[in-house]
């Protein structure tokens, strides 16, 4: 496998990675957030 090719499927992965984090704490922010307004 070259190098680049290497390196562009780890900036894909890392980038995956990010997302999926951001898309976690979106998801228990918001689930905070609707429970205080149940509450």
């Amino acid at each position: 496998m070259p190098k680049k090719d290497a390196a562009s499927i780890r900036a894909r992965a890392l980038v995956f990675l990010i997302m999926f984090t951001v898309f976690r704490k979106i998801i228990s922010t918001s689930k905070v957030i609707l429970a205080n307004i149940i509450v």
